[in-house]
């Protein structure tokens, strides 16, 4: 397995523009999360730079019964960009993603980042439902958000 974490986020990134690419746990090793964020953190610094503009964090995985069927044993994270938002009465370019599907979730709109790890989002979020589109080029993986 490859630990060229570079290479492994130039990949993903070219597959936007191609055709979809294997999982990731084909380029690093399975079990490796901490690769897998420090692939996430090369592809969100390397958006930005174009402009993209990050508005957020999603967590994945939060139900236990989902965790348990994945084999997995905590959330994941991941980052939002505004590019990523179908506006309410949108549509969705099916031409754009592999496999569309929508899954209903819940997102909150908070004025700063959490400081405190352990807050009450009732304390922080003002409540303000959110939609976006969540996409990879990784086969089969498209949520709304």
């Amino acid at each position: 397995m490859s630990r060229n974490l570079d290479l492994v986020a130039r990949m993903l990134r070219d597959a936007y523009r191609g055709p979809p690419i294997a999982p990731l746990r084909d380029f690093l090793d399975p079990l490796d999360a901490e690769g897998a964020y420090a692939v996430q953190a090369i592809n969100t610094r390397h958006w930005q730079s174009l402009g993209r503009k990050l508005v957020g964090r999603k967590i994945g995985l939060t139900a236990d019964s989902v965790r348990r069927q994945l084999g997995v044993d905590q959330p994941d994270f991941g980052a939002l960009f505004a590019d990523m938002e179908i506006p309410d009465g949108g549509v969705l370019d099916s031409a754009q993603v592999i496999h569309p599907k929508a899954e209903a979730e819940i997102a909150f709109t908070i004025g700063r980042d959490l400081e405190d790890p352990d807050v009450s989002v009732n304390r922080r979020a003002n409540g303000t439902p959110d939609r976006r589109l969540k996409g990879t080029p990784l086969r089969d993986r498209v949520t709304l958000l």
